[in-house]
């Protein structure tokens, strides 16, 4: 019996042949469809984040959001990505400004 790891790769390389670009014409770009594909993202779960206002470089944004279980797709609106946005950008400055200051110590 295969292990729900090789089934979920399975999943994730069938999804690689599908045509990317039906979501969005950047994603002739195959380094964007591997960032969201290495994050564990779908076909039908990035055509959900685009088709909710977000970009085909928000992959990293996708992934956090997630990661802190701050959002799910059916709650997107332009107002709370936004929010969401600013909350993000403001912990990648805290965190980059953290590492700068433990590098010149």
């Amino acid at each position: 019996m295969p292990s729900t790891v090789n089934i979920k790769l399975q999943d994730l390389i069938c999804q690689s042949e599908v045509n990317w670009q039906n979501i969005n014409s950047e994603f002739a770009d195959q380094e964007l469809v591997n960032q969201w594909l290495s994050k564990g993202f779908g076909f039908k779960q990035v055509k959900d984040w685009i088709d909710a206002g977000l970009t085909v470089n928000d992959a990293n944004f996708v992934y956090w959001l997630k990661k802190n279980n701050l959002i799910e797709e059916k709650t997107l609106n332009k107002d709370y990505i936004k929010k969401l946005r600013n909350k993000y950008q403001e912990q990648l400055n805290e965190t980059l400004e953290y590492r700068i200051e433990q590098h010149s110590k």
